[in-house]
């Protein structure tokens, strides 16, 4: 079976194009990953002032300590786990307003990231 030069030129053209392609798409991507870093970043660093200083949160109570020292980064993994739990039970509560409603799921999310990382 012989093969063309034009199927050949064709081949390597179409291979070609895939990769050019494909160097795209991961430099988007990467621009994309590097943008929602930047924005799950800032965001993490104001949800937890949101709660405490928003007032939703008693900032002596269990949940605002474990609250200040995620935004203190002094906080461990158990406490993590703990904080996410007082936070899905919090959210429970119908006094809050969905604003802070929306905080302690945001926190929630951040904490779900950080234990896949």
């Amino acid at each position: 079976m012989e093969i063309s030069l034009e199927l050949v030129i064709s081949v390597v053209g179409l291979a070609i194009l895939i990769a050019g392609l494909n160097i795209k798409l991961h430099e988007r991507i990467t621009k994309l990953e590097t943008k929602v870093d930047l924005f799950w970043g800032a965001l993490q660093n104001n949800i937890p002032s949101m709660l405490i200083k928003g007032n939703p949160v008693d900032p002596t109570s269990s949940l605002g300590v474990l609250v200040t020292r995620m935004n203190d980064k002094s906080i461990t993994i158990p406490e993590m786990s703990q904080l996410k739990w007082l936070l899905e039970k919090e959210m429970k509560n119908t006094e809050h307003l969905p604003g802070e409603r929306v905080a302690m799921a945001l926190m929630i999310a951040t904490i779900e990231a950080k234990a896949i990382k």
